[in-house]
């Protein structure tokens, strides 16, 4: 399996197949859970550096993003709102036919997108286009996505996409407001003097790498926090899901990530820990623990926490498995 991406759907899937897990205190939110405004977001940014080059948006952007998604089924009982929160440092690069803008958090966008193509015209990025969830989602009867990012001297970016789908029995709706700065106009994160990068990673028994050694290289990192509430259809039971999230993504649309969530559903709370790796061409790994679905497994040790503050971004991951496999992650990045 190439990709396991932490998606609102699995989150469903497990509030309903996983009974069980470890008790454990809430994750430390690292940025605040409520659908942020784009003048909100924008309020967050640092100041533009006018000595970066405006002549393109091609560079290294500080990306602020809120989404708000809403699913309604006909065959569920599970009524989910999602907001999803997020800080990314991405890596926006030129092609013949536009710009690449990768997407790299667990917003919706990422289920299906790994990069987004956009075109420029009189100071917009945008996207559109229908027939888009068709290509994954055979009955689909409607579907449409958007992106619409205006650009200021190519060193601020403001913006929303929206997504929406309708089927038979489902419609879903996500919308998501984008704000982000230009922090450098390097094509690599190595090369970018604004930046202070600090990046190690460790698989197995393999070499301790740094932010140069990857091939593909990194071209997005994110720190996410996603906050789902559902309620039951025609019951009292609700219950809240609330998952920290951090992603790299490659060059050639592979992650690795390391999300904890904690479920709590009518007073009953439970931890689920998950991670992928899928970097520099190794064998995807991933691993699940804390529920009863025979996908689930045991760490015999899974640490995690990041944060996001004062225009800088830092986790630290360690997971190791009964099986031998072992992964460690410790990254920052800020600007100067």
């Amino acid at each position: 399996m190439k990709y396991r991406l932490i998606t609102t759907a699995l989150l469903f899937s497990l509030i309903t197949a996983c009974g069980g897990g470890s008790e454990n205190s809430d994750p430390s939110p690292v940025i605040k859970d409520e659908f942020k405004s784009t003048l909100s977001l924008s309020e967050g940014l640092p100041v533009e550096n006018s000595a970066l080059d405006t002549n393109s948006p091609a560079g290294i952007w500080y990306v602020k993003a809120s989404q708000e998604l809403s699913i309604q089924t006909t065959s569920s009982t599970i009524i989910p709102i999602t907001i999803t929160n997020s800080d990314s440092f991405i890596i926006i690069t030129e092609e013949e036919s536009g710009y690449l803008v990768p997407s790299c958090s667990n917003l919706t966008d990422i289920t299906w997108l790994k990069g987004i193509h956009l075109s420029l015209q009189e100071n917009t990025l945008a996207f559109s286009g229908g027939s888009f969830f068709s290509k994954y989602i055979t009955d689909t009867i409607e579907d449409n996505y958007t992106v619409d990012l205006s650009l200021t001297n190519n060193l601020r970016l403001t913006g929303e996409s929206s997504l929406s789908y309708e089927t038979a029995d489902t419609i879903m709706q996500a919308d998501t407001n984008i704000a982000a700065i230009k922090v450098s106009s390097a094509t690599t994160f190595s090369s970018a003097e604004e930046l202070l990068v600090n990046f190690s990673s460790r698989y197995n028994s393999g070499n301790e790498l740094g932010i140069d050694d990857f091939d593909p290289a990194i071209k997005c990192i994110s720190n996410s926090i996603q906050n789902t509430d559902y309620s039951i259809k025609e019951t009292e039971y609700s219950g809240n899901t609330k998952s920290n999230s951090s992603f790299i993504l490659d060059e050639n649309s592979d992650y690795s990530f390391f999300t904890k969530s904690i479920i709590d559903f009518n007073s009953d709370s439970s931890e689920i820990n998950q991670y992928q790796y899928a970097l520099n061409n190794d064998e995807t790994q991933s691993g699940s623990e804390g529920c009863d679905d025979s996908d689930c497994e045991v760490f015999d040790e899974f640490t995690f926490s990041n944060s996001s503050l004062n225009n800088t971004i830092m986790a630290v991951s360690s997971v190791k498995k009964s099986n031998g496999d072992s992964l460690e992650i410790e990254l920052s990045i800020a600007i100067k």
